[in-house]
């Protein structure tokens, strides 16, 4: 989106940490350097309207000197800026903001310099609105986020345009911009925007907690998570699923004869310390993990690998890319740095469940809506980068799952947001007992394939018995790219 006051979309921050956004911080301008920085604004106009190019070394050399001006005359505050705002004569536009760590490299646009008060409001706009963004750790870069910065940070000229001697024309442009972001979120945002404001909070993302149900709800054979590396100075988040109970678990954790262990919780998740088990310990080492059930019952055993170090202070997430499409109900494992046993995977504005987390890898079960979605990692200091990813879903829904010889029944496969071009895949895992056929697809042994050729839709199979019992048929999607873009 273009905007005439903008944040560049580069990075996603942190969505909770509290930000301040210091938009009462300005004095009363001064009189005198209203009138001085006037003066040179009429200049350029005297030089664009003689002909001069918006990137003539005049023009250049006065936008520089108003910017400055505005400064002195208007108090601005400037904390949150890495540097004075610079004229960009390339940009029609207000201005424009970068984040440079938790700070803004700004521009000023040829639309920024059409009065004394525009300009301090511009640089308002861009300094102390996406600067406090910045700062604040709300700056976002999806959708729906930039839309939430720009109502923040037009309210933070508005709430100065009287100050900054702005007209009523001018206001009245701040209040037609603003509306059109605010506009463009759904009620809930909006609702949330209003009581943020009301309060004199930053406004944040809305990110909605996970659901908490993939654990509890499973109802296969037990299962158990537990990262493939952890670091010699971190906890570790295990977790098991399914079976008759998740929670009282005890998984223990043991390096070179030092052993550590943890109960899992309601939800079925647990802690694991390495901490307290790994001194002294050089390069890397095996441990062994098992999960005992409340009786002292062994019901698994593996290992991890235990390197040496610990994880980094106060660094933001980073995390190897993500596959171009995840399906709703996916387990996946992400790799990457300083993520740890908070941590969190967000698809769109949804966090995702937790089955176990480390410095380096960080599994979870997908649950989100259907399209294209943000896709990011949030923990304690801050999020990674941001990746789009799709997320698609596909649901067989058989009418029976036994069948007698002879017997016909058919199959209903329902699948949202499949890219065109991707192979559907349907693998016969009783062909002693049925034989399947799919209407337009193609097949080979006990699979049937069917190439996508709408993103939405329903096939059906046809499934025909052989002899009397149970039966069964996975699914697997076979993506044009191998699921993996090259970025």
């Amino acid at each position: 989106m273009n905007y005439l006051k903008s944040k560049a979309a580069l990075i996603i921050i942190l969505l909770f940490c509290a930000g301040t956004l210091p938009t009462h911080a300005q004095l009363t301008p001064s009189e005198q350097g209203v009138k001085d920085i006037q003066k040179v604004l009429d200049e350029m106009k005297a030089l664009e309207k003689a002909g001069k190019d918006p990137d003539d070394p005049a023009i250049k050399e006065l936008a520089k000197k108003a910017i400055h001006m505005a400064d002195s005359a208007y108090k601005i505050p400037a904390g949150n800026s890495s540097g004075e705002p610079e004229y960009d004569p390339d940009n029609p536009g207000d201005g424009e903001s970068a984040k440079d760590g938790k700070k803004v490299k700004v521009t000023i646009g040829r639309g920024g310099f059409s009065s004394p008060g525009w300009l301090a409001s511009t640089k308002l706009h861009e300094m102390v609105g996406h600067g406090g963004q910045a700062a604040g750790d709300t700056w976002y870069n999806d959708a729906k986020g930039t839309e939430i910065n720009e109502v923040e940070a037009y309210d933070a000229e508005l709430a100065d345009s009287t100050k900054n001697g702005l007209s009523q024309a001018e206001i009245a442009e701040l209040k037609k911009r603003r509306k059109e972001h605010y506009d463009a979120l759904d009620e809930a945002d909006q609702k949330k925007i209003d009581e943020e404001k009301k309060k004199g909070e930053p406004y944040k993302l809305p990110v909605v907690a996970p659901p908490g149900k993939k654990k509890i709800s499973y109802s296969g054979n037990q299962q158990y998570f537990i990262a493939g590396t952890v670091l010699s100075e971190e906890r570790m988040l295990v977790s098991v699923i399914g079976g008759k109970s998740i929670e009282g678990n005890v998984f223990t954790a043991e390096v070179n004869g030092n052993k550590t262990e943890a109960r899992t919780n309601a939800n079925g998740d647990a802690i694991l310390d390495f901490s307290a088990i790994t001194a002294g310990l050089l390069g890397t080492a095996e441990a062994i993990i098992k999960t005992f059930d409340a009786k002292g019952n062994e019901l698994n055993s593996t290992t991890t690998t235990v390197q040496q170090g610990s994880c980094a202070v106060s660094s933001r997430p980073v995390i190897g890319q993500l596959p171009d499409n995840l399906g709703s109900g996916d387990m996946v494992t992400i790799q990457g740095q300083n993520l740890g046993a908070e941590s969190h995977l967000v698809l769109g504005d949804q966090m995702q469940e937790t089955l176990s987390a480390s410095d380096k890898e960080l599994t979870v079960f997908c649950q989100s809506a259907t399209g294209k979605q943000p896709a990011f990692v949030v923990t304690a200091n801050g999020v990674s980068q941001s990746q789009d990813v799709n997320i698609y879903s596909i649901d067989i829904t058989l009418p029976k799952s036994s069948i007698t010889p002879k017997e016909v029944v058919v199959a209903q496969v329902h699948y949202q947001s499949i890219p065109v071009g991707t192979k559907l895949v349907f693998t016969n895992i009783s062909p002693e007992t049925i034989k399947m056929q799919v209407p337009g697809g193609e097949t080979k042994g006990d699979q049937c394939s069917y190439m996508v050729a709408e993103p939405h839709g329903t096939i059906p199979i046809n499934i025909t018995g052989r002899t009397r019992g149970n039966f069964r048929i996975s699914m697997n999607p076979e993506f044009k790219n191998g699921n993996m873009t090259p970025r």
